[in-house]
């Protein structure tokens, strides 16, 4: 009897330390916050013109997660200025792709992930950021949902920074006049007197027209003609009853820009059997015409020297800037 209460009592004892034992193991608690270092405070700059402008201020920011979401908060200030961003609106800022800001997690040796801001009110900020002083500071919340999320805390060491917008460009007239070789202000188009008062040019939202260069490098003017009044032609028209409306590109002070006149000494249009714009002034007032005036392109005819090509080019655009007005005429042969 004393033997088997030994037995029991030996049991018993096992049983409570073992118990005891268990009570004592824990569970592993979750990782949901995580100091991580930046491996640098600037973007890169060579491809991304985003990166003149801002850097990350801090050397060490919190990453932290809720189930599936990864979050991060990152300081950014302004390191450059640029007048031409003052005064405008948020809209007339335009960053180019949807990857505005974005940085690489990585565990020390390699990326893990990447986590980027897309949301607009984010990106309405950097802009607004952008029109304020150097040292002005933002800060920017990067998140990311992914099943990989407790994965990727446990792994990640440090935060690099990744890209930015590639491009900003400006929503004004001054920043889409820019854009083209040259261009010409309406109010200094001359219409020739005979027509002056019966047709009127139409501009671009703007108030000018652009020159471009066509698939063949000549310097090319589009221009809106509206009828106001029909016009009696035949004053106009030669005895085949054809009518040319041609014209000449001028500097500020009324001197043609030689470099983008052809040898026939003026700039002519696609109205190549001198009918269509003459049909156009005995029209229905209200009608519309465009018509595209074709200039030189410093290029000899088929030319295949690549760097003559650019040559002739450059000579091309850098004529077209000095170009400020247009002076139609009407011919008649």
């Amino acid at each position: 009897m004393k033997k088997i209460l030994t037995i029991a009592t030996a049991l018993v004892t096992f049983f409570a330390l073992a118990s005891c034992g268990g009570g004592n193991k824990q569970k592993e608690a979750e990782l949901t916050e995580k100091a991580l270092t930046l491996t640098e405070t600037n973007f890169d700059s060579n491809d991304y013109e985003l990166a003149n402008y801002i850097s990350i201020v801090d050397n060490e920011y919190a990453l932290k997660k809720n189930a599936d979401t990864l979050s991060l908060e990152l300081k950014i200030k302004l390191t450059k200025e640029n007048p031409e961003f003052k005064g405008l609106s948020i809209d007339q800022i335009l960053l180019e792709d949807s990857y505005t800001v974005a940085v690489f997690l990585t565990d020390g040796t390699e990326s893990i992930t990447s986590m980027f801001i897309e949301d607009n009110d984010q990106v309405n900020a950097i802009k607004t950021l952008l029109q304020g002083n150097v040292g002005d500071e933002l800060n920017l919340k990067f998140t990311e949902i992914t099943p990989d999320a407790k994965q990727i805390i446990k792994k990640a060491t440090s935060i690099e920074p990744y890209r930015v917008s590639q491009y900003i460009d400006l929503d004004t007239p001054e920043a889409r006049r820019a854009k083209h070789p040259g261009y010409v202000l309406v109010e200094n188009v001359k219409l020739p007197k005979s027509i002056s008062g019966s047709v009127e040019l139409v501009a671009n939202e703007d108030g000018y027209f652009p020159i471009y260069l066509d698939e063949y490098n000549y310097p090319s003017i589009d221009f809106t003609f509206k009828l106001l009044k029909s016009v009696n032609t035949a004053p106009l028209s030669s005895a085949y009853g054809q009518m040319w409306l041609n014209g000449v590109p001028q500097k500020s002070n009324g001197a043609n820009v030689k470099d983008l006149i052809p040898s026939y000494d003026e700039w002519r249009s696609d109205d190549s059997d001198g009918r269509q714009f003459k049909n156009f002034l005995e029209g229905e007032v209200g009608e519309t015409i465009t018509m595209t005036f074709t200039g030189e392109n410093n290029i000899e005819l088929f030319e295949t020297d690549q760097s003559k090509i650019n040559a002739g080019v450059a000579k091309t655009k850098a004529a077209c800037k000095e170009v400020a007005k247009f002076q139609f005429f009407i011919v008649s042969y």
